[in-house]
């Protein structure tokens, strides 16, 4: 994608590092939101691709209306490393082609932000002329995950496949914003950064 007069911000971070909050204010100032999750979700709901992961892992990952159960799937594929990898070679393209079409689509227009956590195995953050990581301690994200209503262990599970990678995302951010404090905290921080992102930009365009 070609750099416009607007950002088009990548923001990733780990499992409730914080990126929804983080999301959730720079639409409040302006920002159009592209949440990779529900596009992820709504990739799975053409009747293609239920065609094609049916085929793949079988019948029984299907609810009694004929989707994709996600949490069976979720079950099914994050206990297996190559049917993980063969999900993600079917949703993974189809997701990235959605996001940069609606990205085309705003970004002309206003700032846009692409909300993922995994924003580089996707290939999304090649859309983008900026990278934001969200960070935040273990023992933080574990107690936000606790709120969800999830086990202890989910955070880590899920971080397995981005934890190797996050440090030299890290390194080559554009910006990075600590969540280790409150969530006021995290959402002034946020917003300062936006503001200051976005007269950078204006004075370069």
């Amino acid at each position: 994608m070609k750099r416009n007069s607007h950002p088009v911000i990548g923001l990733t971070g780990l499992t409730c590092s914080g990126k929804s909050l983080v999301a959730g204010r720079f639409h409040e100032l302006g920002a159009h939101v592209i949440d990779v999750d529900k596009v992820g979700h709504a990739v799975l709901e053409d009747l293609q691709v239920t065609a094609r992961v049916a085929e793949r892992f079988g019948e029984a990952i299907l609810a009694a209306n004929g989707t994709v159960d996600r949490r069976r799937l979720g079950k099914l594929v994050f206990s297996d490393p190559q049917a993980l990898s063969d999900l993600e070679a079917i949703v993974h393209p189809l997701m990235r082609e959605r996001v940069q079409s609606e990205a085309a689509t705003h970004c002309q227009d206003q700032p846009v932000v692409i909300d993922a956590a995994l924003l580089h195995p996707i290939g999304l953050d090649t859309l983008c002329s900026a990278i934001f990581v969200v960070e935040s301690p273990l023992t933080l994200r574990q107690e936000r995950a606790a709120g969800r209503g999830w086990e202890t262990s989910e955070c880590s599970r899920r971080d397995e496949r981005l934890i190797e990678t996050m440090e030299r995302i890290r390194e080559e951010a554009d910006c990075v914003l600590d969540n280790s404090s409150s969530p006021e905290s995290l959402t002034e921080f946020a917003t300062r950064i936006w503001k200051e992102w976005n007269h950078a930009t204006q004075e370069e365009s």
